[in-house]
């Protein structure tokens, strides 16, 4: 395992206060680009976050470890990719249609996340409309739990993609690649069983709106995951 350097509070301070000046205000004066990243100054891993894909459980791990301040989760900016050349850069990816209906579950069976009124709500909370309303949206600009798994990563200089699908074998493999002692992975929103069998017509509706993520990350996947 790679050893690490000590990391202590004011290793932290000094790395906040060159990320949040930098990154937040200086850097969008330029660059319109936008990812959701997790730092981790004391372990050199960045990681770009996709949403509905482990997040909870891989920012708990970070969290548990993230001695002196030296973790931050931030929120969409810009950043310089060549100030991480040196760090571990990664993402982990879900089928694309497995993704979209637990975000369906999540945001529009439990809560109304959208905003929907009511009358719109009824209908949304059939999943067949809420793909049609989906249908119509651009996902690589969306809200971030149904954008496009392959804008919310920084394509040209990610080194390691993982799936939810091996979440506890992939997480092990960052784990060891930066030195975390991981211990139990975390697994928090592991997708259950007895769910009413999705009609493949319908996934494939789903997979042709990613049909680049599908290309991207699971070309050898059926729709139906």
């Amino acid at each position: 395992m790679k050893a690490i350097d000590p990391y202590g509070p004011l290793d932290g301070l000094r790395d906040r206060l060159t990320h949040f000046y930098f990154n937040k205000y200086i850097l969008p004066l330029w660059d319109d680009r936008r990812y959701h990243i997790s730092y981790s100054f004391r372990y050199k891993a960045l990681w770009y976050r996709v949403y509905k894909v482990g997040t909870r459980s891989i920012d708990q791990h970070f969290r548990e470890h993230g001695d002196g301040g030296g973790y931050i989760y931030a929120s969409a900016m810009p950043y310089r990719p060549q100030r991480y050349a040196d760090w571990f850069r990664f993402a982990f990816v879900r089928h694309p249609v497995d993704r979209l209906v637990s975000a369906w579950r999540n945001k529009v069976l439990e809560s109304n996340y959208f905003g929907f009124p009511a009358d719109q709500l009824r209908h949304m909370r059939q999943l067949e409309g809420f793909v049609g309303w989906l249908e119509g949206l651009d996902v690589e600009r969306c809200d971030e739990h149904l954008r496009a798994q392959h804008v919310s990563i920084d394509m040209d200089h990610v080194q390691f993609i993982g799936r939810f699908e091996r979440f506890e074998e992939d997480m092990h493999q960052v784990a060891d690649r930066i030195g975390l002692s991981l211990g139990r992975v975390h697994h928090r929103n592991r997708t259950g069983g007895g769910e009413e069998a999705l009609d493949p017509r319908l996934a494939a509706r789903i997979a042709q709106v990613y049909a680049v993520d599908m290309k991207h990350f699971y070309p050898e996947a059926s729709p139906v995951p």
